[in-house]
């Protein structure tokens, strides 16, 4: 296996995966930046319920990305 192959499996909880695999995986952080962030929060909440929570609040980091002054 590739070393994402091997990461992927880890975070799936099986012994290998190849391409091609439909996998879960238990995600270490959740990545979005300051474009598709605040999107992706009102389709979360749309889908899954006004009252929706993350998973933890803690492992959820929003990059500004495209909207910083330089």
């Amino acid at each position: 296996m590739t070393l994402t192959e091997k990461l992927l499996a880890r975070a799936a909880g099986k012994a290998s995966v190849q391409a091609g695999d439909n996998i879960w995986v238990k995600a270490d952080v959740l990545m979005t930046h300051d474009v598709c962030g605040p999107g992706t929060i009102g389709v979360f909440k749309r889908e899954f319920g006004k009252t929706a929570k993350v998973w933890d609040k803690q492992r959820v980091v929003i990059i500004p990305d495209h909207y910083i002054f330089t």
